[in-house]
């Protein structure tokens, strides 16, 4: 794979899987050469890229401060350092990579590559089934195996002698002591969102824009052209079919980039033949990333090799403002779903299975919820969730593990004084990110001025291209075997793709949708609706629709498949 690494300019790119055996022995096995190799002989693997050093830098922060000199990093990277008899592990601040470990028969394998672990020698998790099932992603540290963990952000994982030690050495949270203006906040965020885009150029050769028509991304592209005077960039967005509608996405995408003198390309986001794009999701996403509706289009830019880099514009500004009063409007506003959002299932499988699965649940969403305790304001528990759950187990992994095959995945608004100066923010500032919008728009008004998407042109009717699909999908159940079977027979599996097709199902979607439309375009049939079917929020994410979960069901069968 490309290595990239700058000594005259602060920064190092690398795009390698590694993995990690430590014996009972003290003897350590590697594969995968070095990213940067000291003349004493302590060797950095890097996956991703830092923005603020380079390898004279790596070598002298770690051989004059130890590990926690390594702290400072700056970027979108997984870092293993092997030194002696010891291995390191550091994860970045927002978690835009992640490593996986497990202790089996007294030895400890790590790798940033789950597929390089021994999971044959693991049992399938219960938790991580259910996690999966319900919210199409792996919270916590879950994965599909028990002795499988993911790392979390911010975080030094030291294996010495055997034994494992975690530091945690930067957290996410709020604290607001003081009242700022908004003007001051809006001209101190200004010129961080230049500085932290310059940051990132230089480190960006052949780069592509994933281009939406939303705030974020639109803001980063206005400051590449405008501020940091960035020449080599290129636009695309997805469409179905690869057309795009007026007033989608890719349509106002196009005239945002053509503002800025960028070129633009609309892709095909997804063309038929679902058995293979579930197959697919599963190869690049490992069913540790949600199922991915544009594979198309990563598949065909990564094929293409025009590109080194993409720029994405994850952020952590806030969120939606809606009202906010219990535990359960919290996690239901960010589809963090518990115990019964997966009752569409109760009758195909075993009530015991069943009752484990909410089980599992439960002890998910608690194990969620406690991390949210420190804070008292709701908009607080709710921004904090954002970013320990959605940011961390929902979008990134799917810009690692898919959108990574085109190029290195830029965060730019991920960048840690952007967090830091976001930490300092009262929940005013950040509902509907308000402090956000006003200064992004004050800075680039004329590109602020084109429209807003109000559909997003790509998202397919999976219920109906599951029935369209439905025999060539039972055929791929009867003729593959997976683990799953002994939990969630094959036959079960069918008679829930038969009956996600049946056309009571589909009706069922499409009051139950017409229902939220009406709701939330409605207040005085919203109140109605209340004592009836409950809040908006929860009426919403209460339960998973059929077609979502037999698409979760197949693809972590095709990811257990023997």
């Amino acid at each position: 794979m490309d290595t990239g690494i700058s000594k005259e300019l602060s920064f190092i790119k690398s795009r390698k899987d590694f993995s990690f055996i430590l014996t009972n022995e003290g003897e350590i096995t590697t594969q995968g050469l070095p990213t940067v190799l000291s003349s004493s002989g302590t060797a950095f693997f890097l996956d991703g890229v830092i923005y603020n050093s380079n390898e004279h830098q790596l070598i002298r922060d770690f051989e004059q401060q130890g590990v926690s000199g390594l702290e400072k990093l700056e970027g979108s990277f997984i870092l293993f350092v092997l030194t002696g008899s010891k291995l390191y592990l550091l994860t970045d601040r927002v978690h835009s990579k992640k490593a996986y470990y497990a202790q089996l028969e007294g030895a400890w394998f790590v790798s940033n590559n789950i597929d390089m672990l021994p999971k044959g020698k693991c049992t399938i998790s219960p938790d991580g089934l259910a996690c999966f099932l319900a919210n199409g992603a792996m919270y916590n540290t879950l994965t599909l195996y028990k002795e499988i963990l993911s790392t979390r952000g911010g975080s030094i994982y030291s294996f010495i002698k055997q034994k494992l030690s975690i530091q945690t050495y930067w957290e996410y949270g709020f604290h607001y002591p003081k009242e700022e203006s908004v003007e001051d906040l809006q001209k101190e965020l200004e010129q961080l969102l230049i500085d932290t885009i310059k940051e990132m150029a230089p480190a960006v050769s052949h780069a592509a824009v994933s281009l939406s028509a939303g705030y974020d991304i639109r803001g980063i592209l206005g400051i590449l052209h405008q501020y940091a005077n960035t020449p080599q960039i290129s636009c695309f967005s997805y469409a179905l079919g690869g057309n795009s509608q007026v007033n989608s996405d890719s349509y106002y995408a196009k005239k945002i980039a053509s503002a800025c003198g960028y070129p633009h390309e609309v892709y095909p986001s997804y063309t038929g033949d679902l058995v293979n794009h579930i197959i697919n999701n599963v190869q690049k996403g490992k069913c540790l990333s949600s199922f991915c509706e544009e594979l198309k289009t990563w598949d065909a830019l990564a094929e293409s090799g025009r590109y080194t880099d993409v720029i994405v514009g994850e952020e952590c500004f806030g969120y939606f403002d809606v009202p906010l009063k219990t535990k359960e409007s919290i996690l239901s506003l960010l589809a963090v779903n518990g115990a019964g959002s997966i009752q569409w299932m109760k009758k195909f499988i075993q009530p015991d299975l069943y009752k484990q699965f909410n089980n599992s649940l439960t002890r998910v969403v608690d194990e969620v919820w406690k991390r949210l305790e420190p804070f008292s304001d709701v908009h607080d528990k709710k921004d904090f969730l954002y970013f320990d759950q959605r940011i961390n187990h929902v979008l990134l992994p799917w810009r690692e593990n898919i959108c990574s095959q085109v190029g290195y995945v830029h965060n730019p608004l991920l960048n840690t004084r952007l967090l830091e100066f976001v930490k300092k923010l009262p929940p005013v500032h950040r509902k509907n990110k308000n402090l956000f919008k006003k200064t992004i728009m004050s800075m680039l008004p004329d590109l602020f001025a084109i429209g807003f998407a109000t559909t997003s042109g790509y998202s397919m009717n999976w219920q109906i291209e599951i029935r369209k699909n439905k025999q060539s999908l039972i055929d791929f159940v009867q003729r593959t075997d997976s683990l799953l079977d002994c939990i969630i027979s094959k036959q079960e599996v069918i008679q829930m793709i038969r009956e996600q097709s049946s056309s009571t199902e589909i009706w069922k979607k499409h009051i139950t949708r017409a229902i939220i439309l009406v709701r939330r375009k409605n207040k005085l049939f919203n109140r109605m609706a209340t004592p009836f079917f409950g809040s908006l929020n929860g009426f919403v994410s209460k339960h998973v629709y059929a077609d979502i979960l037999v698409l979760r069901l197949l693809m972590i069968r095709t990811a257990l498949q023997k």
